[in-house]
């Protein structure tokens, strides 16, 4: 777990955006709550490009507002200049610290990195939410300069968003007290921020397309569900993650804040209103969620900061949201071997095949149904990697249960719907995304994030100089993401190679690499199998 924690929590790989009378300024831009002026990014002669970094959407929520909905920012007078990434949100801790970015509670800022010749001008928009467990990353290390010369340059504005993470984000007493999901209630914020300004930047706010990455692609999935973000959202691409996933929410997590609270923080008290008073005076540094691989797991001191279902920013279960919500196209993406890093090749045996199937199944389920699923991924370790099938096997698995099963269900119930669905495999593999840790496991695939890099044109995880390969990967994935964005398809104008998943074809995918192509059937069909399985055990709901 700690080469994992490693790779996860990595430092940062951009170097500060230069500050210097070399550096044209931008345009000054007249926004909702006052005057703002950015950098000149790019001043060639035939393209511009320009980045407001740091514009805040909300009022810090220190003080009284912490463990409270955003509020908007008070107006200012003069031009504020927004040279600067924000500070991170306070975050995720460990025996060493992984985030070298400054880290604060005031924390509620996003970043706008448009053309700058925007006048008259209407640019699809494009609005990010990072990933990182809802515990931990930042908005700097997606770049600046690599977006604005891939994304930015192709035609989009393209805003990215930061959100209060772990326990300020996402602590919940289960009741109007402290109902949980400030982080959502940022989105939401920044969202309504985009509708109101970004006009002022060249954008049309009646063309923004929602993407996310792991867990920002489960809060995209989500806010898309809301009954809050009707209106703000046209589009929506989730990578590698979104809200049918296994870790995405839960129905609760009031017992275990408040567990946490006294036996981490020394915090007890009579009542919620009691616990919430307390948990304001304790310093933000000191509200970060400490974890100690070693003692205390992955799964114990991050996954219970979540979202929840609260009866107001989602009403009802992820079922019924899907029900009723919107119909919007939808692209969803995983990488081919999601779980590639997840495990070590020491950690895995054969019998734990067999018990991570049995934690899937429903209970009840009849051996033989056990048996042929844990043959199939067996035969599946073999045939791919033979020199270490059982951990292949069990990556195999891992990856359907986390990443892939979640994603096609999401595609299946969309298209149900009538909405345009486009599936997508990342599978181009270079060592350099995950740098140093790439000995971790005998991965030689697409993991986990591998597709971020050729999205914001540069490395996000690990910085690396981009090869011929690297810079054609680029190209085709920020086209495909430009065209979804500006359309809600994934072709070029007058071309029809990448076909829609349905009903008829659920497996139906675009594999990107060096050599696009589409295929029919993603992971020979494992995950309608289990899919198939989970209905006809009426188990669905839990399982997902």
């Amino acid at each position: 777990m700690e080469s994992l924690a490693k790779l996860l929590f990595t430092t940062d790989s951009h170097d500060p955006l230069p500050i210097n009378v070399d550096t044209p300024y931008s345009p000054v831009i007249t926004a909702r709550d006052g005057k703002i002026q950015g950098r000149r990014m790019i001043n060639e002669a035939d393209f511009k490009a320009d980045a407001y970094l740091g514009i805040p959407f909300a009022s810090p929520p220190v003080g009284d507002l912490r463990f409270r909905k955003p509020v908007p920012p008070k107006d200012w007078s003069g031009i504020r200049q927004c040279f600067k990434h924000p500070t991170a949100s306070v975050q995720i801790s460990d025996k060493v610290t992984f985030c070298k970015w400054p880290s604060s509670e005031d924390c509620l800022y996003l970043n706008v990195f448009c053309p700058g010749d925007n006048i008259g001008k209407k640019f699809p928009v494009m609005v990010f939410i990072h990933g990182g467990a809802h515990a931990f990353s930042y908005i700097k290390k997606y770049g600046d300069q690599g977006l604005c010369d891939g994304l930015v340059r192709r035609g989009v504005i393209v805003v990215t968003v930061q959100y209060r993470l772990g326990i300020l984000g996402f602590f919940s007493t289960g009741d109007e007290v402290c109902p949980g999901n400030f982080g959502l209630w940022d989105q939401i914020e920044a969202l309504k921020w985009v509708q109101e300004n970004i006009e002022h930047f060249g954008g049309d706010k009646n063309n923004v397309t929602l993407f996310g990455q792991c867990s920002g692609g489960v809060c995209a999935d989500l806010i898309s569900l809301s009954p809050y973000s009707r209106g703000l959202i046209h589009r929506l691409i989730p990578m590698s993650g979104n809200a049918n996933a296994t870790w995405a929410h839960q129905k609760s997590i009031a017992d275990y804040c408040k567990k946490y609270a006294g036996t981490k923080l020394g915090i007890f008290a009579e009542s919620n209103d009691e616990l919430i008073e307390k948990l304001r005076c304790v310093p933000a540094d000191q509200l970060r969620v400490r974890v100690y691989f070693r003692n205390i797991g992955w799964r114990e001191t991050i996954r219970n900061f979540c979202p929840v279902i609260d009866g107001d920013l989602l009403p009802h279960a992820i079922e019924e949201l899907r029900r009723t919500a919107p119909v919007l196209p939808l692209m969803a993406g995983v990488t081919t071997l999601e779980g590639g890093l997840s495990l070590r090749p020491k950690d895995v045996h054969e019998d734990s095949i067999r018990q991570a199937i049995d934690a899937m199944l429903p209970k009840g389920a009849r051996r033989e149904t056990r048996d042929s699923l844990v043959t199939l991924y067996k035969d599946v370790g073999v045939r791919r990697q033979p020199e270490h099938a059982v951990w292949r096997a069990r990556v195999e698995l891992s990856s359907d249960r986390m990443y892939n099963i979640p994603t096609v269900k999401l595609l299946t119930e969309c298209s149900g719907k009538g909405a345009p669905t486009y599936l997508y495999v990342f599978s181009y593999y270079n060592p350099k995304c995950i740098g140093r840790e790439a000995h971790f496991a005998p991965c030689s695939e697409a993991s986990h994030s591998c597709d971020l890099a050729y999205v914001f044109n540069a490395g996000v995880d690990e910085h690396f100089e981009f090869s011929e390969d690297d810079k054609q990967m680029a190209e085709t994935m920020t086209r495909a993401f430009i065209n979804f964005t500006k359309r809600g398809n994934p072709n070029d104008v007058g071309s029809s190679t990448w076909l829609p998943c349905d009903a008829e074809h659920p497996g139906r995918h675009m594999v990107l690499d060096l050599n696009p192509r589409v295929e029919d059937d993603f992971n020979e069909g494992r995950c309608e199998k289990w899919l198939e399985l989970f209905k006809q055990e009426h188990y669905l709901k839990s399982s997902l």
